[in-house]
């Protein structure tokens, strides 16, 4: 089992537009419609490689769990975070950062938990990730 906290405000992925010129090969560049989403993968990323500590990514199936940590806003707001953005994005650009780090491919997840809540007191905003390989 692997287990790691990602501090910071966790970002939403998912989302692409197309950008400005052109690559290489003639094509469109398709970038990130969130402009903190690089940052917040950036992040993962190097919280994973920590984790792994230079172990090779799992191969075969996983278990992998994912509490976001939200900051609470300043006006009253509800006890459940319902607003957005919504857990399957927050996971899908965690997901991606994670790939050739902790995993071959996120296709391999096959069993996934993942929710939101606000930050505060003992939980400071960002994610605590869990893999767990599967025999």
């Amino acid at each position: 089992m692997i287990a790691f906290f990602v501090a910071g405000t966790p970002r939403p992925g998912g989302s692409k537009r197309a950008g400005r010129g052109r690559t290489p090969g003639g094509f469109t560049k398709i970038v990130e419609s969130g402009r903190y989403t690089a940052a917040w993968r950036d992040a993962v990323g190097w919280a994973g490689r920590q984790a792994m500590r230079g172990r090779p990514p799992l191969a075969g199936p996983l278990r992998v769990f994912f509490h976001f940590y939200l900051p609470r806003p300043k006006r009253r707001s509800p006890e459940r975070h319902t607003s957005r953005p919504d857990v399957t994005k927050l996971v899908r650009a965690s997901e991606d950062a994670l790939t050739g780090i902790c995993w071959v491919d996120d296709a391999q997840i096959v069993t996934q938990y993942a929710g939101k809540m606000y930050a505060g007191g003992e939980h400071p905003p960002g994610c605590w990730i869990k893999i767990e390989p599967l025999p």
